[in-house]
């Protein structure tokens, strides 16, 4: 049971979870809606769902529990084209979205009310894309990142959040933006705790939760949203750039030997290598 529980299979389940929700969800809305516009919930996937939804988080917790330090990023973060890429695919899907805030701003001032937050949004997620663009080169060269790279990530997803809550506050059911807005939270929490390795402060396994419970709410929140792209490539992103998995053993503290007692019985050690022991020791 233990071999089936190890942090190595950490991405796996996140996936296989993601595609499972994937589905769920997308024959959770397949009903349609009714005559006011209302999704018609079928009842044993949505359940499903829940279930799920609650057993992802408690596995993620109880796999990653072996995984305790090094929080440094040399230790986590080796040379690594895979990532270069994820990172890559993460840029361009901050490209679109920060592309789609631009657009909202334009249509607010065709109707005369600038929506200056949309702006702001835009502005932010152009330097967040850059700013990953800045990790991929750094992932290939197995250089450390600056901490803004990240942080200009966690920036963008918090105002981001903020604009997309204008829109869902409109939404009478909150089932309907309950997992995009979930996602992007814990998007914008795994780049925080994606920065705190840019500076040496990182905790692997908080760091694993946020990560993977963002992969599986991007790839669960896709049916029925209106940002697919955003969301895969976050997920993509997000798989792509783990810490570390693997498990390091508590290294035993060795008691120190009383010179005295190692040389009893030995009668080939000399009174000056005894005595330069002792100094040792002092």
């Amino acid at each position: 049971m233990n071999k089936i529980f190890q942090p190595k299979f950490l991405p796996l389940v996140a996936t296989t979870a993601g595609l499972m929700g994937f589905m769920l969800r997308f024959k959770t809305i397949s009903g349609g809606t009714d005559a006011e516009g209302l999704y018609t919930f079928e009842l044993v996937p949505w359940l499903l769902l829940c279930i799920v939804s609650i057993a992802v988080p408690v596995l993620i917790f109880v796999m990653a529990r072996p995984l305790t330090e090094p929080g440094k990023f040399s230790d986590n973060f080796p040379v690594s084209i895979v990532s270069a890429v994820g990172c890559l695919i993460g840029a361009l899907g901050l490209a679109i979205s920060a592309l789609d805030m631009f657009q909202i701003y334009q249509r607010s001032v065709n109707t005369l009310t600038p929506d200056t937050l949309s702006l702001i949004a835009a502005v932010l997620g152009l330097m967040a894309t850059v700013m990953i663009g800045v990790v991929a080169f750094a992932r290939l060269k197995g250089n450390k990142p600056n901490f803004l790279c990240h942080l200009s990530v966690c920036l963008y997803m918090a105002v981001r959040i903020f604009c997309q809550c204008r829109a869902w506050s409109n939404e009478p059911q909150i089932s309907v933006f309950l997992l995009p807005f979930l996602a992007n939270l814990f998007v914008m929490l795994a780049a925080y705790h994606l920065c705190a390795f840019d500076v040496d402060m990182g905790k692997r396994r908080a760091s694993l939760m946020y990560s993977l419970c963002a992969v599986y709410l991007c790839l669960t929140a896709l049916p029925g949203a209106q940002d697919i792209l955003f969301l895969g490539c976050m997920a993509i992103w997000l798989l792509t750039n783990l810490c570390s998995l693997r498990i390091i053993k508590s290294r035993k503290s060795k008691t120190p030997v009383n010179p005295v007692q190692a040389t009893m019985g030995n009668s080939d050690v000399s009174i000056d290598e005894l005595q330069g022991w002792l100094e040792e020791e002092e």
